[in-house]
């Protein structure tokens, strides 16, 4: 998810009045109605992109630096005053199409006041809904927000097929994921449309990658992993339907809600501990295991969107579909030269060093699992601390639930729980998944 940067687009006039979007201050923004822009915004005066933003920052704080994307055709105004290129400060407004936007500065870089948790059932200034107990909103420029309000997942409406595009939900290196109606369903039923960016579309190794994970997902039938259908490979676009999961992550949930109960974070983790067995018979892997990454539903179920194929079942997917290394889209331009890779896009094709270890090693998931385990149980990150210093931290949280001042007393299997999972020395920790779900499944039941 897009952090919560210093500096944001008010909006005043145009199809996103009243809203808020946090930009990017670090990277140009691009402005226009393509799908692709950075700011998409359905405006039908809009070219498809319209105007380019770059941010510095000078003496007297951050400025702006709009400027038209072709200045023979379009213009930006301030005050009524059509400019080919315009320099705004914190408070001024400038309009492209319908649209009015005012660049606001939010704060200094370090101001941990900025972008902080909006309380539960706190009213959304933008839309006046209350926000969900588990969390999902922000505080910016002293007003809250909830997070369909104040992010950059923008609204567009836009038919690809059957499935109409509502908004942004994430992007990456190749990919833009919009929340989408299948109209072909009666009701129309909501999924993640993943659509390949039209200029990576000319890299086989990006289309290799993007086609033999849709056909994977496909295939997956456990609950934490989003299944994915209607792989859709054609010049003018590149994309597939997945389950839609809009829950906020174990971090927001955590930092809107705190830790749960000791018995319902040792079954949160027993999902995960059962949906990494699972990952790896099948020949995927999902890295780093981080409650920023975990998505979670207010009931206590998770979901896990981000994950790698094994090289051989890439290859064995590609060799069913007929890809190989030059594999493109029909009709696409096959003189095309391959996209400049990037550390992002690098990162898209491949999992980073670390991440590939898992692959070979499934003792590198332990540690994580029961980092994630005990910050459910606690709020907070286990850090370096021996294992019966953490069992005294558990021990507290226990306490603070049960309303006691008396030591409560944990069963033994969760003791070695904690120390098969968080000891420093790895040599002490369990070295399967199997055997430490087993411990974990009596754990959680003994709670």
């Amino acid at each position: 998810m897009i952090g919560f940067m210093p500096c944001v687009f008010r909006v005043l006039t145009g199809p996103y009045r009243g809203k808020v979007f946090p930009v990017e201050t670090a990277r140009p923004l691009l402005i226009g109605k393509a799908l692709e822009a950075d700011f998409t915004i359905p405006d039908g005066a809009l070219e498809p992109f319209h105007a380019r933003v770059e941010f510095d920052e000078g003496a007297s704080g951050h400025m702006a630096r709009v400027a038209a994307i072709d200045p023979e055709r379009v213009a930006i105004e301030v005050d009524g005053v059509p400019f080919d290129e315009a320099l705004v400060r914190s408070g001024d407004r400038f309009r492209i199409g319908e649209t009015t936007i005012e660049f606001r500065e939010g704060g200094a870089p370090g101001d941990p006041a900025y972008g902080r948790p909006a309380p539960p059932d706190a009213l959304c200034v933008a839309c006046r809904r209350r926000l969900p107990q588990f969390g999902g909103g922000r505080v910016i420029l002293g007003a809250t927000y909830c997070v369909r309000c104040v992010d950059l997942r923008l609204t567009v409406r836009r038919d690809l097929g059957r499935y109409r595009v509502l908004r942004k939900l994430a992007r990456d290196a190749a990919e833009i994921v919009y929340v989408a109606e299948d109209l072909s369903r009666d009701p129309p039923e909501r999924v993640a449309l993943h659509v390949l960016k039209s200029e990576k579309q000319h890299d086989p190794r990006v289309l290799r990658r993007f086609v033999t994970k849709a056909a994977f997902a496909a295939a997956l039938d456990h609950p934490v992993f989003p299944r994915a259908r209607d792989l859709v490979l054609r010049a003018e676009t590149v994309q597939y339907a997945e389950d839609l999961c809009e829950w906020p992550t174990v971090e927001e949930r955590l930092l809107a809600a705190g830790p749960f109960p000791l018995a319902a974070a040792a079954k949160i983790a027993l999902q995960l501990a059962d949906a990494l067995r699972y990952a790896r018979r099948r020949g995927m892997v999902v890295g780093k295991v981080r409650a920023s990454r975990l998505l979670i539903s207010p009931d206590g179920t998770l979901r896990i969107r981000d994950y790698w194929l094994a090289p051989e079942v890439e290859d064995r997917l590609a060799a069913e579909m007929g890809l190989g290394a030059q594999a493109r889209p029909q009709g696409a331009d096959a003189n095309a030269p391959p996209i400049e890779e990037s550390s992002e896009l690098r990162r898209y094709l491949a999992p980073d060093e670390r991440e590939a270890a898992h692959f070979r090693d499934e003792s590198l998931d332990v540690r994580p699992l029961g980092i994630c385990f005990f910050q459910l149980a606690t709020g907070a990150q286990p850090g370096d601390a021996r294992p019966h210093e953490l069992l005294d931290r558990l021990k507290k949280a226990f306490e603070r639930r049960r309303r006691t001042t008396s030591p409560p007393a944990l069963a033994p299997i969760v003791a070695k729980f904690v120390a098969r999972t968080l000891d420093p020395n790895p040599s002490n920790r369990y070295r399967t998944l199997d055997d430490l779900a087993r411990d974990l499944a009596a754990a959680a039941a003994a709670l």
